[in-house]
């Protein structure tokens, strides 16, 4: 069975769930908003931030670190705030909802709409990154969009959409190349020149913004960068119990034995079973391969951060819905009692599941380790800052709590390195945020290299109250320098 899925959602069928996968994102954003502590310091400020200024720079609006569609809306909600960014993350998981929801619409199944905000909102990793304000959310939100369009056989707005996803993520490498087999595989070759859209436009901005228009093709984001080091290529698997939950891994665990099953028994819908497992299982799993591989190769931009794994978190919810639904339309047939069964089932998931994400992700965030460094930090600058000086630091947290712009040249100074130091680029009065983690590792800026110029005079030397060992085996600090007077 190869035709299109023509049945748009029911509003009554859905609205129950609907309502459900809102209240669960709602109440993300107001633990976000009661915390104390700052989620995803480092990179999750960085995303703010670019978000924040995108429209007053071109260089923010096009960086390819800060992920352009990202930046671009999210720009908006960021003008409420840092957590403004999760509320546009909890708006776009409750949109992946509604598209899986759309996906499984059909007679027998729609009732597995229910546990499908169950299953998104109890996987730890996933509302980490939520709750965080990171990219992964949209990425997943637009992964399941693609498969919606190509299951209603929509093939050029599909191509269209996935030429978009490299500026949302670099897991695109693992997602498209599912999505352009399922389209050749129905020989709709005219399709495929849309691929070539999202580049297209962003060459364009880049060459009338930039004047870069190969910008693209020559960026190198990620690849030959050595800081981060090399490491175990099982740490993803190893860690799956913690990122997904013990539960979650259990519920994909049933649903792969579920669609073996369908595939083996439901001929009438096997290539249907085929195609769902080639849009979300395969891709789900080749991104935790290309991670696997850039952790243990090195060199490749990859720190090993487990947080990475939440964009196959919206495919693999959609797989073993899909699993279920259709294996529950195939056995179970439609009587009082099977919609109690599936009651039970849904409240059981939902208590085992809530249970193990509050263990697992703290809510509302904690204050971190070395936030009351960077906090102290700030207030510093904050409390002596005179009209006219600027700030240079490396950790993006730094210019969130001062509120700094950090590409406006009369607010803050590009990061340096050691031999601008003494440059016409410093003014006297410039501030220097010199940390142990950002600048002295990413920035390769030495402690020295500030402490024994005499151009600069130390302000404060910030320690936490109990040491924490930071990137590179030392212990963390933060030194506030400033450009003496000539």
């Amino acid at each position: 069975m190869d035709g299109p899925i023509t049945q748009r959602p029911n509003a009554r069928s859905f609205y129950g769930p609907l309502v459900l996968a809102a209240g669960l994102a709602a109440l993300l954003l107001v633990a976000r908003m009661m915390s104390p502590g700052i989620p995803e310091p480092g990179d999750g400020a960085a995303h703010y931030l670019h978000a924040r200024y995108f429209w007053q720079h071109a260089e923010v609006a096009l960086s390819l670190w800060g992920k352009p569609l990202f930046s671009l809306l999210a720009s908006p909600f960021a003008l409420m705030g840092p957590w403004g960014t999760t509320l546009f993350n909890a708006i776009c998981a409750t949109a992946t909802c509604a598209v899986i929801m759309a996906i499984i619409n059909k007679p027998g199944q729609r009732a597995w709409a229910w546990p499908v905000p169950i299953f998104l909102f109890m996987v730890p990793v996933y509302v980490h990154v939520l709750v965080a304000g990171m990219t992964e959310v949209l990425f997943g939100l637009c992964c399941t969009w693609i498969i919606l369009l190509l299951l209603r056989h929509r093939h050029a707005a599909a191509m269209a959409a996935t030429s978009l996803l490299p500026f949302v993520r670099p897991e695109y490498a693992a997602f498209a190349p599912c999505v352009m087999l399922v389209v050749i595989l129905r020989r709709d070759f005219s399709a495929l020149p849309w691929l070539l859209a999202g580049p297209v436009l962003y060459s364009m901005a880049s060459g009338l913004l930039l004047g870069e228009p190969w910008a693209l093709a020559t960026d190198r984001t990620y690849l030959g960068k050595t800081l981060y080091g090399r490491g175990d290529p099982w740490l993803f698997v190893d860690n799956l119990d913690s990122r997904f939950g013990v539960v979650m891994v259990r519920i994909l665990m049933a649903a792969t034995a579920a669609m073996a099953v369908l595939i083996w028994r439901d001929k009438e819908r096997r290539e249907e079973h085929l195609r769902m497992a080639l849009l979300t299982l395969v891709p789900a799993v080749a991104i935790f391969a290309l991670h696997s591989f850039a952790w243990y190769r090195g060199g490749m931009g990859s720190m090993g951060l487990l947080r990475v794994v939440a964009t196959t978190v919206p495919l693999l919810v959609l797989f073993a819905i899909h699993a279920f639904a259709a294996l529950w339309r195939l056995w179970i047939p439609v009587k009082q009692w099977s919609s109690l069964l599936l009651g039970v089932f849904c409240l059981f998931t939902a208590n085992t599941g809530y249970h193990e994400l509050v263990r697992r992700e703290p809510l509302p965030v904690p204050v971190g380790d070395v936030e009351p460094v960077q906090r102290r930090a700030a207030e510093t600058i904050l409390q002596q800052w005179r009209t006219g000086e600027r700030l240079v630091a490396w950790d993006p947290l730094i210019f969130l709590l001062t509120r700094t712009d950090p590409w406006n040249p009369d607010e803050a100074v590009h990061p340096l390195d050691q031999a601008a130091l003494d440059g016409p680029l410093m003014r006297p009065g410039d501030w220097i945020v010199w940390d142990a983690h950002f600048a002295a590792n990413e920035g390769r800026m030495g402690l020295d290299a500030l402490a024994d110029n005499p151009r600069f005079h130390s302000v404060a030397d910030i320690r936490p109250d109990t040491p924490t060992t930071t990137l590179g085996g030392g212990p963390y600090s933060i030194h506030l320098f400033q450009r003496r007077e000539e």
